[in-house]
């Protein structure tokens, strides 16, 4: 019961009415069904124990034979069995990630993050949008209010002069669910947005429908954040256990008098870019117009190289330290501006990171 998150009053009553064949109205239905349950978990969740448990299956199988009496109704409630077990624990391993989701990002909120998403409160208890949100699901800003709209039908709700609404619940929710420890400090914040979003909607269900929503869409998003970590922090450790010196030692070989670092080949293999591909994401991905102009593509490079350096050779870090504290100077000096720095930094590791991730995955679909 506990692995199909169900109790077992429930279990039966669900599978007996989906039950077609006269010949399984027996009064002792709900023991036939209990044996039926446990046959298909045996099967389906435990299988390398087979060697375990085939006596007992084979043993429970002569009682379902021998009660039922019928080939065909018996298979019809093992097939039943076996549909019910495979939706319960899909569904449990999803609500597990979820749980465990929510309570990952539970421990990272911080007053700070808090500050700043109340920060964005309106005089009239309406929200904007949070930078802070938006990175924790990992939703761009300009695309969240389109995305999440998307969960509902109702006219009322999905009609422009919903936007509002739609960001001040998004707000709400994420306080909610991800915060709740901090409650004292957004609690005033929250309940002021409540009150607008009830003066505006006017509409207790649509209301509700909307908050429904917001939450369904910040646990769904929060659960692909950090599954998506997980599978980069799994990727960057396979590429830090097969690093070879090598690898280092080219990239380092390629610094310059100044500090700075061209893209080195066997990088652009890494990453399974050309140099100018790597150069003009980056370009794309960074919002510091300063950093896009031409004569910072070295510093571009710089950034790259470093990031690779960090995440893929970390345990060669005493033989390119001095090499990397070079070039981080190197970057002061030439950005001289310590949050345009900081920026160029995130992103190339950022990047450094989704294609290394992206090339272990393809490497172990590909074994």
């Amino acid at each position: 019961c506990d692995e199909l998150d169900a109790p077992k009053e429930e279990i039966i009553t669900t599978i007996q009415p989906k039950l077609t064949n006269k010949k399984l109205q027996l009064p002792n239905l709900p023991s036939i069904l209990s044996t039926a349950i446990n046959l298909s978990y045996l099967k389906k969740a435990a299988p390398k124990h087979e060697s375990v448990w085939k006596d007992k299956h084979d043993k429970a199988r002569k009682y379902l034979s021998d009660q039922i009496g019928d080939e065909d109704a018996e298979k019809e409630l093992l097939d039943c069995a076996d549909d019910y077990v495979i939706d319960n624990c899909i569904k449990k391993v999803i609500k597990d990630k979820k749980r465990i989701a929510v309570a990952t990002v539970q421990e990272s909120a911080t007053p700070e993050k808090c500050d700043d998403i109340v920060s964005k409160q309106n005089n009239d208890g309406s929200f904007e949008v949070s930078e802070t949100i938006c990175k924790e699901i990992d939703v761009p800003v300009t695309n969240v209010v389109t995305e999440v709209k998307k969960c509902t039908q109702n006219p009322k709700l999905r009609s422009p002069k919903s936007e509002p609404w739609w960001k001040t619940a998004l707000a709400t929710s994420y306080l909610n669910i991800a915060a709740p420890h901090h409650k004292k400090q957004w609690e005033d914040k929250h309940d002021k947005a409540r009150k607008y979003l009830s003066d505006q909607i006017g509409d207790a269900d649509a209301e509700k429908e909307l908050l429904d929503c917001t939450d369904k869409y910040i646990i769904e998003n929060i659960t692909k954040k950090v599954d998506k970590d997980h599978k980069k922090e799994a990727a960057i450790a396979v590429v830090q256990e097969s690093a070879s010196p090598d690898k280092h030692k080219e990239i380092v070989s390629k610094q310059k008098d100044d500090g700075s670092i061209e893209i080195d080949d066997s990088v652009c293999k890494e990453l399974h870019a050309p140099k100018e591909e790597i150069i003009d994401t980056i370009k794309e991905n960074i919002t510091n117009p300063k950093l896009k102009l031409p004569e910072f593509s070295s510093s571009l490079a710089t950034a790259i190289n470093l990031s690779y350096l960090k995440n893929a050779a970390d345990k060669y870090k005493g033989d390119w330290v001095d090499n990397y504290n070079k070039a981080r100077d190197y970057l002061s000096k030439q950005i001289g501006d310590a949050d345009a720095e900081k920026e160029l930094l995130d992103c190339a590791d950022e990047y450094v990171v989704d294609k290394t991730t992206d090339k272990v995955i393809k490497e172990k679909k590909r074994d």
